[in-house]
């Protein structure tokens, strides 16, 4: 009996531990629960936030993208500039032009700008005709019994520019005492200035052979840059000295 009660005794003391083993138990797994529930609800609340901004970007995103595409940009400069459509850019017409691109929000905005060519291109005009004139003609004694015949060719241009410089031909005529007319062709050069000396002899002075006229006339005028003479052919006379 005596036994029996020390093994009821024992177990009367040991059931009190085992209660106390179960409770602690349970109150750790309250408390394991509690701390998950805590995290997750922070990290839930969290997700949260951030949709909620993600949404909000986007739906701005959405508002600005139509205005975008509605009113493209503006362009054109002085004096005739113009907007355009479909966001590529306006209308033309100015010197210079400069077309904006609107994107959504966060994303680079494009600026470009154009400017016009001007081409200028200046016509010269054509020289005009050269007229021919002879001047100053003298008869100069060569010696005793001859002499010389001389005269001024002077070329003029209305336009007054560019050179005059060429070569006349000149038809030279000499009339002997008796009548007779004789004949010959020379090359006289002209200068820039579009003058030349024209100058033949010696001719006879004295005697049944002498020559009492010479005449020249200008028949051929060749000249160096563009220019055309006008036809004209201007004629002189120099009589013989005494």
């Amino acid at each position: 009996m005596q036994t029996r009660c020390l093994l009821a005794d024992n177990c009367c003391m040991r059931l009190p531990d085992r209660a106390g083993e179960a409770g602690a138990s349970v109150a750790e797994v309250a408390l394991l629960i509690a701390v998950v529930v805590i995290a997750a609800a922070g990290a839930l609340s969290f997700l949260g936030s951030r949709s909620d901004a993600s949404l909000d970007e986007a739906g701005a995103g959405i508002h600005e993208t139509p205005a975008a595409s509605e009113g493209g940009g503006t362009s054109g400069g002085d004096p005739g500039g113009g907007s355009g459509g479909s966001g590529s850019g306006g209308g033309g017409g100015g010197s210079a032009g400069t077309t904006t691109t609107t994107t959504p929000s966060g994303q680079p905005t494009t600026t470009t700008t154009t400017v016009a060519t001007t081409t200028t291109t200046t016509t010269t005009p054509e020289p005009g005709p050269a007229s021919a004139g002879l001047s100053g003609g003298r008869g100069t004694r060569n010696g005793s019994s001859r002499w010389d015949a001389s005269a001024k060719l002077q070329l003029d241009a209305d336009d007054g520019t560019g050179s005059l410089a060429g070569t006349a031909t000149v038809l030279v005529r000499w009339q002997r005492s008796n009548g007779q007319w004789s004949s010959d062709t020379i090359e006289v050069p002209i200068d820039a200035d579009g003058r030349a000396s024209i100058e033949t002899g010696p001719y006879a002075r004295t005697g049944s052979s002498r020559v009492n006229t010479v005449q020249y006339r200008v028949v051929g005028i060749e000249l160096h840059e563009d220019r055309e003479w006008d036809g004209d052919e201007p004629t002189i006379s120099v009589p013989r000295p005494a």
